[in-house]
């Protein structure tokens, strides 16, 4: 992946604009137009300038919060995920997770992700896996970790939180249930 496209992921379809500005050309004082033309070229500049049903991409830096049932917001983040690690190495994205007894089934995936693997921390069975009960623990485990690794952080505890280190400014996706409203909502539809 290029620089413009690190830790860029689609959340789905939407309606985007041209991205060559339409615009109606300016008309000669001297020449009246005709009205109905000059409606029809307004309402044709109006109509195609934007393209409905194309990816929509997110970075994920600042805070983007997600509104909808646990278990699409889960999916979402699953797909999120997936995306990361695809296009991503290992050596620049890791992705941990913050769960309780609960939820651990729902990401237990991760588990064979080789993005979830401490690169400093060892367990009896080779690099820890970065699965963590609480915030704080995850916090203290990845406190020392290079600058040149990103960090995502998957917390399924109230909320599902992605924060992703870059030089230390954390960059949050927040997924909440419907009831809250907080933030931008962001519409996504898989197929």
């Amino acid at each position: 992946t290029s620089a413009a496209d690190f830790c860029r992921v689609r959340i789905g379809f939407g309606t985007q604009r041209l991205a060559s500005r339409l615009v109606v050309p300016a008309i000669d004082s001297m020449h009246r137009p005709d009205p109905l033309a000059l409606t029809a070229m307004r309402r044709f500049v109006d109509t195609h300038s934007t393209v409905p049903d194309v990816p929509i991409s997110i970075e994920l830096r600042g805070l983007v919060t997600v509104i909808g049932a646990k278990r699409q917001a889960r999916a979402l983040v699953r797909a999120l995920m997936c995306q990361l690690a695809v296009m991503h190495s290992p050596n620049s994205v890791l992705i941990a997770a913050v769960v309780d007894n609960r939820s651990q089934p729902d990401w237990d995936w991760l588990k064979w992700l080789p993005h979830n693997r401490h690169p400093n921390a060892n367990d009896d069975i080779g690099p820890a896996r970065m699965v963590y009960s609480s915030l704080e623990t995850a916090k203290e485990a990845l406190a020392g970790l290079s600058v040149d690794q990103h960090v995502i952080v998957v917390d399924d505890g109230t909320d599902i939180v992605l924060s992703m280190r870059d030089e230390d400014p954390v960059a949050e996706l927040r997924l909440q249930d419907r009831k809250r409203r907080v933030g931008k909502e962001c519409r996504s539809r898989w197929s």
